[in-house]
């Protein structure tokens, strides 16, 4: 994934434009940083296994992006995919019968 190197990079670039003389607290945030970045990288499917969920799903319905994140288990790996979702000519929400509301909006503010 070009996106980790790409900020991996920048974020090196920065802690060397300060030539040694790094805040600590910038140090631990890049490290924090980094390994986020690794985790995202170790999620990354590989052409293997997106290949395999295409033969096995893809449709019209079911796509299965070059950059699909991959969860793997022992007896298999779950590869993310879009699944589409037709849009009916009824209220989209329930409660309010609106097009466009906030009533079934999850807050992941803490």
């Amino acid at each position: 994934m070009s996106l980790i190197l790409d900020l991996t990079t920048a974020a090196r670039a920065m802690l060397d434009a300060f030539g040694g003389n790094t805040p600590d607290w910038l140090t631990e945030e890049a490290k924090a940083l980094e390994a986020a970045l690794e985790a995202v990288n170790d999620a990354a499917s590989t052409q293997l296994e997106r290949s395999d969920a295409r033969s096995i799903h893809a449709s019209d319905e079911i796509e299965i992006d070059s950059d699909a994140l991959a969860s793997r288990a022992d007896d298999g790996t779950w590869v993310g995919a879009w699944v589409w979702v037709p849009r009916d000519d009824e209220p989209v929400c329930a409660t309010c019968e609106q097009d466009v509301c906030e009533c079934d909006v999850v807050d992941l503010e803490p």
